[in-house]
């Protein structure tokens, strides 16, 4: 199973010349493709270098959004969902009302970071028959578009003054410690004295077993317990000398194999997936961040609608 998300091909929007405040100089808009993830989020949304400004058609990743909830049903806050989905593709049809899109994630941004809290203190480490575990996956794709909305109606609403903004930031981190500690106790479980218990951990299948060692380098990027993958592995090697059994990893065949097609093995893709999108969207609030010229937000927001 390939980790990397499938992505969606969309097109930028046409050319457009602005001029920068600060030195004078010529910004262009160019056309070129950009991918969105499994999730609709795209890896950038607005970049100034050096003298070229490139963003994201933001009215094509809207018309994505609506498109794909026609087609699936959100589990939790249905409701509000819909409400925040509704008024974007309200302001994406109209030109206004961009308020009422940041007025409603606003409101109820804190209810699916609450819904997500639970359902990670709900979770079925064991997997076991009839577990409801795919919820976490469904509501979090939900999150991330609730946030990506968040985030674009705060800049098309509040312009050079987002960069005051802190709640966002706060958010996008908390949903990733919450996805991140769902993660680690997948790949390697405690003992009820903390200790990780490598018998279980599924890296072993990636180093001594039938996985792609190449799944650990990108798995560990998540795992805030090993600082590389060579920690990782330096880990594993030692606890093959250590005096307790339960745990050693497990390197003979008779360990529970975990294969590209097990149930674990893609709930673990399917987070990595999730998490990906959501350091995206960190990336994507800090170069918003980092424009310096009023005029990139205002001009921005008429081309909109007039592109």
């Amino acid at each position: 199973m390939n980790m990397r998300a499938s992505g969606i091909m969309a097109d930028v929007s046409e050319e457009l010349m602005l001029r920068d405040k600060s030195t004078g100089r010529w910004l262009k808009r160019v056309d070129e493709d950009f991918i969105l993830s499994k999730n609709l989020v795209p890896s950038s949304f607005i970049t100034v270098n050096n003298n070229l400004i490139n963003y994201t058609d933001t009215n094509k990743i809207i018309q994505k959004i609506v498109q794909e909830r026609k087609e699936s049903r959100t589990v939790f806050l249905e409701d509000r969902f819909n409400r925040i989905i509704d008024s974007l593709d309200n302001y994406r049809a109209y030109g206004s009302g961009i308020e009422k899109v940041f007025d409603a994630c606003e409101n109820h941004a804190s209810e699916f970071d609450n819904r997500i809290r639970a359902l990670v203190g709900e979770f079925d480490y064991g997997f076991t028959y009839n577990n409801e575990n795919s919820n976490l996956l469904n509501f979090s794709s939900a999150y991330l578009k609730v946030l990506f909305s968040y985030i674009f109606s705060s800049f098309v609403l509040h312009k050079s003054k987002v960069k005051n903004e802190t709640v966002i930031y706060t958010k996008l981190e908390s949903f990733k410690i919450y996805l991140q500690s769902v993660l680690e106790r997948i790949l390697i479980p405690s003992h009820y004295d903390n200790q990780l218990d490598y018998s279980k951990s599924m890296y072993s299948n990636m180093i001594f077993g039938d996985l792609d060692i190449q799944y650990v380098t990108k798995l560990v990027q998540f795992d805030k317990r090993f600082d590389n993958e060579l920690t990782l592995i330096k880990s594993h090697s030692v606890c093959l000398v250590s005096d307790s059994y339960s745990s050693q990893p497990n390197i003979s065949g008779s360990y529970n194999k975990i294969r590209e097609s097990d149930e674990k093995f893609k709930y673990v893709s399917e987070l990595y997936d999730l998490l990906c999108d959501i350091d995206r969207l960190i990336l994507i609030r800090e170069e918003i961040h980092s424009i310096s010229d009023e005029t990139i937000f205002l001009e921005y927001e008429a081309h909109l609608h007039n592109g």
